[in-house]
């Protein structure tokens, strides 16, 4: 499960390698404005070419972080799907939920306030107004369907029964939905901080926009953060055993 980061030259590592093995890693991508949770499949090579970093700077931090302990992302590794899906729902989600009503709220209020002088606030609660329905409707489907399938896979193993997906006839179709879900949930994301990178060029930013930027940067770290354990650890193992289930 775990790498040894002198196995291989650096950049060959996948993004999702450095994050399995060490959840440190996971602000060094932030550090660097790069996104981990949706590329988890691309190189260290491929991501900092795109974004015009320096790779042997990131691998080397990343390198020392891998030093660190790794408990905190070993127990999703740990836990069974059963149980990571109540995670999810019973914390994960909440949180995103209730960080996401908060932002909605706060930005209505500064929007109004502050929008004729700031114009990147309209655009801003705009793009998250949409992305908050979007967010809302996804959980939903994960909660009512995806969530389903993968638990009842969960009971096909401890009953050594093999699966019968109807509907999805697999459960890589609903997850390759989600995975769609979460790649246009980060390319707002992206266009919202792009907009915050605009306002913050202004000197004079009123101290409730100041608030409203760090809230929305903290949501960012933990969307992300569920969206790497979603893509690069819960949706895998499904796949992975289902595909177990249907061997036997």
């Amino acid at each position: 499960m775990y790498i040894k980061f002198s196995e291989r030259a650096g950049e060959h590592y996948l993004l999702k390698d450095f994050l399995n093995s060490d959840p440190s890693s996971i602000s060094v991508f932030q550090n660097y404005g790069i996104n981990y949770s949706c590329n988890g499949d691309k190189t260290l090579k491929d991501v900092c070419t795109e974004n015009g970093i320096d790779m042997n700077e990131v691998y080397l931090k990343l390198t020392e972080a891998g030093k660190k302990d790794s408990e905190e992302i070993e127990k999703f590794y740990k836990w069974d799907l059963r149980k990571l899906t109540d995670y999810l729902i019973e914390t994960h989600e909440t949180e995103i939920k209730q960080g996401a009503f908060s932002i909605s709220k706060n930005l209505e209020k500064t929007s109004t306030t502050f929008g004729s002088d700031f114009k990147e606030l309209k655009e801003i609660e705009s793009t998250f107004t949409q992305m908050l329905k979007e967010i809302l409707n996804h959980i939903n489907n994960e909660e009512k369907f995806l969530f389903h399938v993968i638990r009842y896979l969960v009971d096909c193993k401890k009953f050594d029964e093999k699966p019968r997906i109807s509907g999805f006839k697999t459960v890589k179709n609903p997850i390759s939905k989600m995975e769609s879900d979460h790649t246009k949930s980060d390319e707002n994301l992206l266009r919202i901080k792009s907009l915050i990178k605009e306002l913050e060029k202004n000197n004079e930013i009123p101290s409730e926009i100041i608030s409203l930027i760090e809230e929305i940067k903290e949501f960012d770290k933990k969307f992300q953060f569920h969206l790497h354990i979603e893509n690069n650890i819960l949706f895998p193992k499904a796949i992975e055993l289902e595909i177990e289930l249907l061997k036997n």
